[in-house]
């Protein structure tokens, strides 16, 4: 409550001055001078020496300039927010008063500040989205927006000559659009949502990472062939990421670049993400073909994926020669382990979860998995040295198969990936165990270097290493992370981590959690990051 109380006394001195004082109202006349100001520099010459200085070094700007602590937040003008949609605007409007046309007339004079002089220098990031950052996007409603707004938006993007992250959630599909992604040649990184109903040749400038439809509920599951992916600039591209309805589209690109020169091919694609109607797809095998550099590939399953289970076509003998860390459905992983000519191929990494959400894990069963991981280990028994499992029980059948299977694994994680499905960003902590070292669970590889389990730990963050130890010591017979008892929607999802130390018998324990934060949804301005419980102190606080 303290630490409530004084933020919000730091926030009402922060409010205060901003605020002119008014004497005549107050009646009080100071007999001393005023404490003289701060030079005042015009803003184009702040912009200029914004784009110069590091982001360490903006929070001593806003004290210089107090006439600049509205436009000099946290990141200054380096990453903007736009939210030119008509259900975005009712639900942030607080004054039923305000319309419409004036919310527009502000987007449009912001636009013209940001794009005019050096301020067009000055933004990094550019978000346009019905939502903040961080929030778990459904898709639920039809999001309509603003096309005047978005309209001058798109015309002004290839001023921003320093842009390098764009993210376009639900854009309008229109010549705008088009014409501004085909201008921009900079970008590293792009995220693109588009509409169902998109139709047409859509340019992608992205240089390093590419995001589309990332949407994975069941009203985007459809995937269409009337939409066209032109990638700008192939041969840079190192990472691409698509959820049901981007699957399609991009499988196609991959597969028609191998008809094209060496420069318009992905020569330097090393991670590919798609959902698993992926390997349905006519383009399934060229599109590995055009993929030779390859190191990492994730089959994401969706709730429309049980049609799936035992389908998957053979690989190309000659695809994915480098590839080493696989990511999807453990029925699946034992075709990219070695090819049919019998050469193994470089795998090293298993991760054998199919999403991220701790409550969501492998519908297969641990005793189906045994099978699995024989059939795995055929092609691969001195590669694999990295594991992770999404499994509800650990029976002693599944830890003497992988003792059996995988000789040289030197790092097991079961269940042990992070929730992702909630709202706002995320803050990872880590918590050590300074007490005497634990020994390693009976049953487990003696190789094994390290080894993670998630859980719901009980007590405070003092008491997280002693419940840690109580797991570690009951596993694998009394470890069950989804018991009743212990598995609360809203506690944090624990992850204990075991690490041998010079002991070959020992380790040592340290716990990692997450605390979840809300970005700011006022005015396209990133408000700070407060811990959620400190913001309801908060406002407790300023209402008693």
């Amino acid at each position: 409550m303290l630490g409530a109380r004084s933020i919000g006394r730091r926030a009402s001195k922060f409010l205060n001055g901003l605020k002119p004082t008014n004497r005549r109202l107050t009646g009080r006349i100071d007999s001393a001078p005023p404490p003289p100001r701060a030079p005042s520099l015009p803003p184009e010459i702040w912009l200029e020496i914004i784009q110069i200085l590091a982001e360490e070094d903006l929070k001593s700007i806003a004290s210089v300039s107090r006439d600049l602590r509205t436009l000099a937040l946290p990141k200054f003008l380096h990453s903007q927010l736009f939210f030119p949609f008509t259900d975005t605007f009712r639900f942030r409007r607080r004054n039923p008063s305000v319309d419409l046309s004036s919310y527009e007339q502000r987007s449009i004079e912001r636009i013209r500040f940001l794009s005019e002089g050096p301020g067009a220098n000055a933004v990094r990031e550019l978000l346009v989205s019905p939502y903040p950052p961080g929030y778990y996007r459904r898709h639920r409603g039809e999001h309509q927006p603003i096309h005047c707004v978005t309209e001058r938006l798109f015309y002004a993007l290839p001023r921003f000559g320093n842009l390098a992250k764009l993210v376009l959630i639900l854009p309008p599909v229109d010549d705008p659009l088009t014409s501004a992604l085909s201008s921009l040649g900079d970008l590293s990184f792009l995220e693109l949502e588009l509409p169902l109903a998109a139709k047409g040749t859509i340019p992608v400038p992205a240089r390093r990472t590419f995001l589309f439809n990332r949407n994975t509920s069941i009203l985007a599951t459809s995937s269409k062939d009337t939409l066209v992916l032109a990638f700008l600039y192939p041969d840079n591209i190192r990472s691409i990421v698509a959820g049901p309805s981007g699957t399609q589209p991009i499988a196609r690109a991959l597969a028609e670049s191998n008809e094209r020169p060496e420069s318009q091919r992905f020569a330097a694609l090393e991670s590919l993400d798609l959902a698993l109607a992926f390997i349905s797809s006519s383009h399934f095998s060229p599109a590995l073909l055009s993929v030779p550099t390859l190191s990492t590939i994730r089959l994401r399953r969706t709730a429309t994926d049980i049609s799936f289970t035992n389908n998957f076509p053979p690989l190309p003998a000659e695809a994915l020669p480098n590839l080493h860390t696989y990511h999807g459905p453990a029925g699946f992983a034992a075709s990219f382990t070695h090819n049919r000519t019998g050469r193994p191929r470089p795998l090293h990494t298993l991760r054998l979860w199919s999403s991220h959400s701790v409550s969501a894990a492998d519908s297969r069963s641990p005793v189906a998995l045994p099978p699995l991981l024989h059939q795995i280990s055929e092609g691969s028994v001195a590669n694999i040295t990295h594991l992770e499992l999404g499994v509800v029980q650990v029976p002693a059948l599944l830890l003497d198969t992988l003792s059996d299977a995988f000789p040289a694994l030197n790092s097991l994680s079961i269940n042990a990936h992070f929730d992702a499905f909630h709202a706002g960003s995320v803050e990872r902590r880590r918590v050590h165990d300074h007490g005497e070292p634990v020994a390693l669970p009976e049953g487990l590889p003696t190789r094994l270097k390290t080894l993670r389990l998630g859980a719901q730990l009980a007590g405070d963050i003092n008491e997280l290493c002693a419940a840690a130890r109580s797991v570690l010591a009951g596993f694998p017979n009394e470890y069950d992370p989804t018991s009743w008892r212990v598995w609360i929607v809203d506690r944090p999802w624990h992850v204990l981590e075991w690490n041998r130390s010079e002991d070959l018998h020992l380790g040592r324990l340290s716990v990692s959690y997450q605390e979840h934060f809300f970005w700011g949804f006022e005015r396209g301005a990133r408000m700070a990051a407060q811990r959620v419980a400190e913001a309801m102190e908060q406002i407790m606080v300023m209402i008693g």
